[in-house]
């Protein structure tokens, strides 16, 4: 879990299951305010940054070297085909964090 200069905490979780997720994020004693599939996005990003390395090939392959820019490409093409193709899906989990409830005195 990360948390910013805001406030706003960041937790990864890894799992291919939407409900198994969600569980782990009420487990976290997190409450859940957003759930949405942004795969679309995850496409249209890998694309349009394969095709802005690919217009840069020349410079990328001097810095990166050849293997490692056919390598990064290779990648992007696959994420961007994958998200489309429905094999791929990336969905982004808003949560804040549930506070416990106040205990009251005893005898109060």
């Amino acid at each position: 879990m990360q948390r910013s200069r805001n406030g706003v905490r960041q937790v990864s979780i890894c799992s291919s299951h939407m409900a198994m997720t969600k569980r782990i994020i009420t487990h976290c004693r997190m409450r859940l305010l957003v759930c949405e599939d942004v795969t679309a996005n995850m496409a249209k990003v890998a694309e349009a940054r394969h095709a802005a390395r690919a217009s840069r090939s020349t410079a990328l392959r001097e810095i990166e070297g050849g293997q490692t820019y056919d390598n990064e490409q290779e990648f992007l093409t696959v994420a961007a085909r994958g998200a489309r193709e429905g094999r791929l899906s990336r969905f982004l989990y808003v949560s804040d964090k549930v506070e416990p409830a106040l205990k009251l005195a005893e005898g109060v």
